[in-house]
């Protein structure tokens, strides 16, 4: 759920030293190909200086990324962030805290990550690939994610218009309520009810 209480928000952005504006992606060090770390580096780096968000990488050993990838120490490297493992209770926050979840991942199961932003409010850009589209809906821009271009000028769709932003948020809370665990309860006990009345 979106967190409002500036407290909490507080405490989670002094403990990952997160700035103030910023985009918002998780990986992991041994998924970074997976999650299309390649393409949101090299979009970041066409969108920087069209507004003032900085990238926040998300995930264990993701440092790791700034000399693979050879990120510059200056210009958009320098604003981009690698503040490690996020614990899982503290994900809300930073959801909340983002102002976009940037995932084009290449390859998903099901992407528990967009379900957690939807339920937060983020807006979302995800990738047209492997049902990610599907899941998030209206609730998000879907993007080529081999072309760094197409994922750069998504960024600055969502970003450079606040009305376009808030739409995207409220759509986000909207959709997330397909994907509660209430609604998956009521389904799950659906079916098992079903079961039963068939098998007497």
């Amino acid at each position: 759920r979106p967190i409002g209480d500036a407290t909490e928000l507080e405490r989670v952005q002094l403990k990952y030293d997160l700035p103030d504006r910023f985009i918002f992606t998780l990986s992991g060090h041994d998924r970074g190909t997976r999650k299309n770390i390649d393409g949101i580096l090299k979009a970041y780096q066409i969108h920087h200086g069209k507004s003032p968000h900085k990238l926040v990488v998300g995930g264990k050993g993701c440092e790791r990324f700034r000399t693979e990838y050879a990120i510059p120490d200056s210009g958009y490297g320098r604003d981009i962030h690698f503040p490690g493992w996020i614990d899982q209770q503290d994900l809300p926050a930073i959801y909340s805290l983002a102002d976009l979840f940037l995932y084009p991942s290449f390859s998903e199961a099901f992407p528990i990550p967009i379900t957690e932003a939807l339920a937060c409010g983020t807006p979302i850009i995800t990738s047209t690939l492997n049902g990610l589209q599907e899941i998030a809906g209206d609730a998000a821009l879907a993007v080529d994610a081999e072309v760094p271009e197409e994922i750069a000028d998504a960024i600055g769709q969502v970003l450079l218009n606040r009305n376009f932003q808030k739409t995207l948020a409220a759509r986000s809370l909207a959709r997330s309520e397909m994907f509660s665990w209430q609604k998956c309860a009521r389904e799950t006990l659906g079916i098992l009810e079903s079961v039963a009345r068939n098998s007497n």
